[in-house]
């Protein structure tokens, strides 16, 4: 996986106006459906944060090709007010016995994806975020997305995988992509620093 965060920092760099800095604020555990075993298989999903832009991304692995979804500060905020949702609606599904899957809200992003040998971007790609019950005590919080065609080239596109996250993800994610969660991580990235200037 950190070879894929690393690929994907070079592609940003040479892709946009990108940064001073980059560091990781957190790395989460969450599920991507398998159709051929019918069942969830555990994934990481890594959530980094260029410090001069102020943008999160959420990078993956969908299939076999790795994804990354761009957050603007707009997009962070959109996002938390559906997270919070999500927490209301598990609290009371969880409490009520309920079962269901309905959507919570959507937001556009920009999202980034390899394949074969070339990366390829859309600027502009709908993301839906999704209350899931696997039962009625247990509910996931799912990314869900269409179709993203490259915005350079028509032929080229990709369905992107969905992303389900358990609720103790969903509050990592949450505390992550937070102001508060990110100005700790810049403050840890900082103390690193200093005392990595004091060994030139």
């Amino acid at each position: 996986m950190r070879s894929i965060i690393m690929v994907l920092m070079l592609v940003f760099a040479t892709s946009s106006p990108m940064f001073a800095d980059e560091i990781t604020v957190a790395e989460l555990k969450v599920g991507r459906f398998s159709e051929a075993l019918q069942k969830q298989l555990e994934e990481e999903l890594t959530v980094r944060y260029d410090i001069e832009g102020q943008n999160v991304y959420l990078l993956y692995k969908s299939s076999i090709w790795p994804v990354a979804i761009k957050l603007t500060q707009k997009d962070r905020t959109e996002l938390l007010t559906y997270i919070q949702k999500y927490k209301a609606w598990n609290k009371k599904a969880s409490a009520e016995g309920d079962k269901f899957q309905k959507n919570i809200g959507e937001l556009v992003v920009r999202g980034l994806w390899k394949s074969g040998d070339d990366w390829h971007g859309v600027d502009e790609a709908s993301m839906t975020v999704v209350f899931f019950s696997q039962s009625t005590k247990t509910h996931q919080m799912v990314l869900s997305f269409e179709k993203w065609q490259s915005s350079s080239n028509e032929y080229i596109s990709i369905q992107p995988n969905e992303v389900y996250i358990g609720y103790e993800n969903v509050l990592a994610l949450e505390e992550a992509i937070s102001e508060a969660g990110l100005k700790t991580a810049v403050k840890k990235r900082v103390k690193e620093k200093s005392v990595e200037s004091k060994y030139e």
